[in-house]
């Protein structure tokens, strides 16, 4: 079993936010001998800094998970290339499971189902609940809204490029608040 733990974002420099580590708590509880954990946010806070999978994994290593089974997630800076990079890396027939937040999945579950699809394996969503402010849930049920007519209209490529190229500056610093 592979475990995907999506980054949300930094509290400070080199500290994660909250809602991050709700979602690494859960996934403490369900991995077991044997399972892989993946862990996004292959960005800074700033450039030069630790990234928020870096945070993560050395989170998971404290809380006594070996670093042999954490992988940081590399090259991915929003929800389409991450998808695209987990689901290219991992094996045909692989069960992936994506641990987030309810915002979050409603815009990225019909993207990483769609990957998983094509690259031939199972995908299942862990929500972690009580995360994210209301401001967050807003940008995020828009977003689900958008990638959702995007698929209906077979536009989600174009999505995708757009909202991948706006996130390339995330490499150089990435302050969003994703608890707000």
């Amino acid at each position: 079993m592979t475990y995907v733990v999506i980054a949300c974002h930094f509290a400070s420099v080199a500290e994660l936010c909250q809602t991050t580590i709700a979602r690494l708590e859960r996934t403490l509880k369900l991995v077991v001998e044997g399972d892989k954990i993946i862990v996004t946010g292959d960005v800074p806070y700033e450039l030069g800094g630790p990234t928020l999978g870096r945070l993560m994994s050395e989170w998971l290593v404290k809380h006594e998970v070996p670093l042999g089974s954490i992988t940081i997630q590399k090259g991915g800076v929003g929800t389409f290339s991450e998808a695209r990079i987990v689901s290219q890396t991992e094996e045909k027939g692989e069960d992936i499971v994506v641990i987030s937040s309810p915002w979050y999945l409603f815009q990225a579950k019909p993207i990483w189902q769609k990957r998983a699809q094509e690259n031939g394996q199972n995908i299942r969503f862990i929500s972690v609940e009580n995360t994210g402010g209301s401001i967050t849930w807003v940008i995020y049920i828009a977003l689900g809204l958008l990638v959702r007519v995007s698929i209906l209209f077979g536009l989600e490529t174009v999505l995708e490029s757009r909202l991948t190229n706006s996130q390339w500056s995330r490499l150089n610093g990435f302050r969003l608040n994703g608890c707000r």
